[in-house]
């Protein structure tokens, strides 16, 4: 066995099982529950006195009442919701320089006049042809040193161009315009608007959901860029000299809150919140024809299971490949022995006419009552920095055409419901998934415009789910549970878009998340006002790597040594631990001069390494310790002023 060089060397062999987050069994019930869980109709017919040929007749009924109330429990500890929570008022901040970039396709537009004169004048402007917009020519336009860039390039709706049909110009322009202020880092902060795309206060009218990507975008950029952004505001449809002056308080280089709506009656803040109990009185059903899109794949299977167990009497499965996808005709015979009609169908959502000559051939008898729109791809990680409109144009192709002409083709029908599949990486971030975000963030606003104008919606933000998806790869399961999200069982999973479709919810987020794990490595290099009632409730976690107990400490050890020995034993400490971080057997995988994030560190294992080398020198050290410090060098460095200034 290889032994540590060094007395204060260790590494944690034992592994720490993660358990979702579940309502405890509990009460004075609870023995006779566990009866009716095990069958044991001997025993409960001992404790209450009734014949067991009575029981065995009820018990089944009793175990599946009992299955379904745990999923519900479950399901509604899984289950949170947006709100937007009132700021108190605060004197203007003195005006920072500003720059504006405004997209040329909309210089003339008042509105566009009114927020750049309430930015002051000392904000300077540039105008950039979203169209042709790219890191360079963005880099172009970055003159000066500017404490804070505004972006208004999102409200440039507009395909990007004839080969990117998926891809609004704006969330493109904004891309490049992200990745030129990387590419020369000035300190200056971000700030993107948008104009009447969230709905944060009562009587808000979402006009303008294609503008939802960039709130997706955004939430991703502020984990993967956290010193470059500054928040994303939404701004009413009129700018006044009230909201105006409000916008110019809150665009600070400094500014605390990064998901903002400004309204005449103030400015909110996004906030996720547990969406407590369930409140409907009656279920969700419905009737004659389901759409699932995605129809064929592990989640669209039971998806159709679902919607036939809900009341649909025929469902419409539209995926890429059809009938020749794997498991299609086994689905087909399953569905059919339900009693449901099936149809599936090769269909790409993207191409409108497509889609609609299948809604049209519908029968008279079974219309059109359910859409459930959950086609979409993932192209892995991919950061902001590396995203181009190819790359845009893969991830939104499928999910923003899709829904859209799923909303349009469907407008005039009277729906008993409209389900967008949406993901957590939209609702609050995501490293490497910034496409993906932007593509499902656009479902949420859609359901909201759809909200606005009475017709039914409900987008779901999921978690990972369980059995189905990428997250039934083993080692993405593991690294997912090691950051405290854990995959949901399907069947509860759908009892949380019951509950959803019960309540008539316009959006809601499902996920079997431990706060308490997830969320000191998410907010490592940058809080996150957005979780911040969650991680106030979230309980607190055990250190996994505990001080050791007696001995010298590290100070003790290392205060006799050379300057030379004490360095060389700080780094082997240092390498050693990055190492074991990561999974290496050793430290010669962590070389010096080597920047950690080249090596794999996010901000999980971020905060892993400065748990463990916590653990091992005494000091209190930051959460944003590797990002301080980019290589085991510097942490070296930081680590010997620390023990001995």
């Amino acid at each position: 066995a290889e032994l540590p060089t060094y007395p204060f060397q260790r590494r944690r062999y034992w592994p720490t099982p993660g358990t979702a987050p579940s309502p405890a069994d509990a009460g004075e019930d609870s023995a006779f529950w566990s009866l009716v869980d095990d069958a044991d109709t001997a025993r409960i017919a001992a404790e209450t006195g009734a014949g067991e040929p009575e029981l065995a007749a009820v018990l089944p009924a009793l175990a599946d009442w009992r299955q379904r109330s745990r999923r519900r429990a479950i399901a509604a500890s899984w289950s949170y919701r947006e709100v937007w929570h009132p700021l108190p008022a605060t004197a203007t901040a003195p005006p920072a320089d500003r720059l504006v970039v405004v997209p040329a396709t909309h210089a003339d537009d008042p509105w566009v006049a009114a927020v750049v004169a309430a930015l002051g004048p000392g904000t300077a402007r540039v105008d950039i042809d979203p169209a042709t917009a790219d890191r360079t020519t963005c880099a172009a336009v970055l003159t000066g040193q500017p404490a804070v860039v505004v972006s208004l390039l999102g409200i440039a709706e507009e395909p990007a161009d004839a080969r990117h049909p998926a891809v609004p110009a704006g969330l493109a322009a904004t891309v490049a315009l992200l990745q030129a202020l990387a590419d020369r880092p000035t300190g200056a902060r971000l700030w993107c608007l948008t104009r009447e795309t969230v709905s944060a206060v009562p009587g808000d009218t979402v006009r303008h959901p294609v503008q939802g990507t960039l709130w997706g975008l955004g939430r991703v950029a502020a984990l993967e860029q956290p010193a470059l952004w500054g928040g994303l505001a939404d701004l009413p449809g009129t700018v006044d000299a009230r909201t105006g002056g409000l916008l110019a308080a809150l665009l600070t280089a400094d500014a605390t809150e990064d998901q903002l709506a400004v309204r005449p009656s103030g400015i909110y803040a996004r906030r996720l919140l547990p969406a407590g109990e369930p409140t409907a009185t009656q279920p969700w059903h419905t009737g004659g024809t389901a759409l699932v899109t995605g129809g064929t794949g592990a989640l669209g299977s039971r998806l159709a299971h679902w919607a036939v167990s809900r009341g649909a009497t025929h469902v419409l499965l539209l995926s890429r490949r059809g009938s020749d996808a794997p498991g299609a005709a086994t689905l087909t015979e399953q569905l059919i022995e339900r009693g449901a009609r099936v149809t599936v169908a090769a269909c790409d959502t993207a191409d409108r006419d497509a889609l609609a000559a299948h809604l049209d051939a519908l029968p008279a008898d079974q219309p059109l009552s359910t859409v459930i729109h959950a086609a979409g791809v993932s192209d892995g990680d991919r950061e902001t920095t590396a995203l181009t409109p190819d790359t845009l144009e893969a991830l939104l192709r499928a999910k923003l055409l899709g829904a859209r002409h799923l909303h349009e083709l469907t407008a005039d029908r009277d729906l008993d419901a409209f389900v967008l599949f949406s993901s957590g990486a939209a609702s609050w971030g995501s490293g490497g998934q910034g496409a993906y975000a932007a593509a499902n963030a656009y479902l949420d606003a859609l359901a909201q415009h759809r909200h606005a104008a009475g017709l039914t919606a409900t987008s779901v933000a999921w978690g990972a789910w369980g059995e189905t998806g990428m997250a039934t790869e083993p080692a993405l399961a593991a690294e997912l549970a090691r950051r405290g999200v854990h995959p949901m069982d399907p069947d509860t999973a759908l009892a949380a878009l019951q509950r959803a479709l019960d309540e008539d919810a316009t959006a809601m987020t499902v996920t079997a998340t431990d706060w308490a794990a997830f969320l000191p490595a998410f907010t490592a290099a940058r809080p996150s006002p957005l979780l911040s009632e969650l991680d106030r409730a979230a309980a607190p976690r055990p250190t996994e790597h505990p001080e050791p107990e007696g001995g010298p400490s590290l100070r003790e050890r290392l205060a006799d040594l050379p300057d030379v020995e004490r360095t060389r034993l700080l780094l082997d400490l240092v390498r050693t631990e990055a190492a074991a971080t990561l999974g290496h057997s050793g430290a010669d995988a962590v070389p010096a001069e080597r920047a950690l994030r080249d090596l794999g560190f996010d901000s999980v294992s971020a905060v892993d390494l400065r748990n463990r080398l916590k653990a091992a020198t005494g000091l209190a050290l930051p959460a944003s310790l590797v990002f301080d410090h980019p290589n085991a060098a510097a942490v070296v460095a930081h680590l010997r002023t620390a023990l001995f200034p």
